[in-house]
């Protein structure tokens, strides 16, 4: 069977619209929160602490992509990976990933990060 448009499954037009104003108003403070999130990085990669370290890459890959970020998804999943596939993580190849992390958020590189993306992605090798 196919679908029309006009069939509304029982949804409240209303209600799904509340829904998308609010997630856009999040989207235009996510920003801040992957900033916090940056810091906490930082600081749990200085520390080695690698159970942390992955806890907020894990956020990072779950938030950014809903909020407009998807290179920041693709780079908190690779520093998932990096740290759940090795005992001991390369640390140097960590701190690339948590740099190029810096380099979207600090310059606000939304989107797939179009003609940027070649260079965050050249700084993790």
């Amino acid at each position: 069977m196919l679908l029309t448009q006009d069939e509304d499954f029982g949804l409240d037009a209303g209600a799904i619209a509340r829904a998308e104003a609010a997630l856009d108003a999040l989207s235009k403070t996510y920003i801040t929160w992957a900033e916090a999130d940056l810091e906490k990085m930082r600081a749990s990669l200085s520390r080695g602490d690698w159970v942390e370290l992955h806890a907020v890459a894990h956020n990072v890959k779950g938030q950014a992509g809903t909020f407009g970020y998807p290179l920041l998804t693709e780079l908190g999943a690779r520093l998932c990976a990096l740290v759940r596939e090795h005992e001991a993580p390369d640390r140097a190849r960590a701190e690339s990933l948590v740099e190029a992390i810096a380099l979207v958020v600090g310059q606000r590189i939304s989107g797939d990060g179009g003609d940027r993306r070649q260079e965050v992605l050249a700084r993790i090798g």
